[in-house]
């Protein structure tokens, strides 16, 4: 798990993905969703382009992190302050 304390937004911002989109891999298997022939699985809130897996991000912060998850503490205070607004 990643823990970013590395905020700069004179860096410029960027959307993110929360549960970054590779995981969609968790999708499959925790929904245990199929994909129909010659489409891919339906995008669900967990680890897709959905509202709810989008934050904004300094640019700094989104390339460290890349395709790597958050620290809990960290994903806990994000979704606690995406829920409060």
């Amino acid at each position: 798990m990643l823990n970013l304390d590395c905020c700069d937004l004179e860096s410029g911002t960027a959307i993110d993905h929360l549960i970054p989109i590779s995981s969609n891999i968790l999708n499959k298997e925790l929904r245990d969703l199929k994909a129909k022939k010659g489409k891919k699985v339906k995008s669900q809130s967990f680890g897709s382009n959905h509202i709810d897996n989008l934050i904004i991000a300094c640019n700094n912060c989104n390339n460290r992190k890349k395709h790597k998850m958050l620290d809990h503490r960290l994903m806990m205070s994000i979704l606690k302050e995406k829920n409060s607004t």
